[in-house]
């Protein structure tokens, strides 16, 4: 699970730098900047939590608190990605679209987190029966 975090938060590192240069590294505004501020914390604890220096459970947990904050605040995009797929204006484009990457990026991260604590679950149960 820790290797499944480090790749998120680079991946949001990535999105955010990325964008933020595709828009001409603007520092008037640095709201492109938002998944890499996400995905640093996020980076450094799956790094933790690799590294065994860390509570294995408080590193993930704080991993996908950042990622379930990330989602609620990028899920509404994903209403806009069908018109703008379809070439129908859109307001900020790019912001659409980085938000969209972001929901579905920290979107699989935790469903992924929850199915492995669900299996991981009903295995001890079944062990211990």
């Amino acid at each position: 699970m820790a290797e499944r975090t480090i790749g998120l938060g680079a991946a949001l590192i990535i999105l955010g730098i990325g964008t933020f240069g595709l828009l001409g590294f603007d520092f008037s505004n640095w709201t492109p900047l938002i998944p890499a501020f996400f995905g640093l914390p996020i980076l450094i604890l799956g790094m933790v939590a690799q590294q065994g220096s860390g509570p294995f459970l408080l590193m993930i947990g704080g991993a996908v608190l950042l990622s379930v904050l990330a989602f609620a605040g990028t899920v509404s995009s994903l209403t806009e990605v069908p018109a703008l797929l379809s070439g129908a204006p859109v307001g900020r484009p790019m912001a659409v679209l980085e938000q969209a990457i972001t929901a579905l990026l920290t979107g699989t991260y935790i469903l992924v987190v929850l199915q492995a604590a669900i299996t991981q679950r009903t295995q001890r149960r079944s062990v211990r029966s």
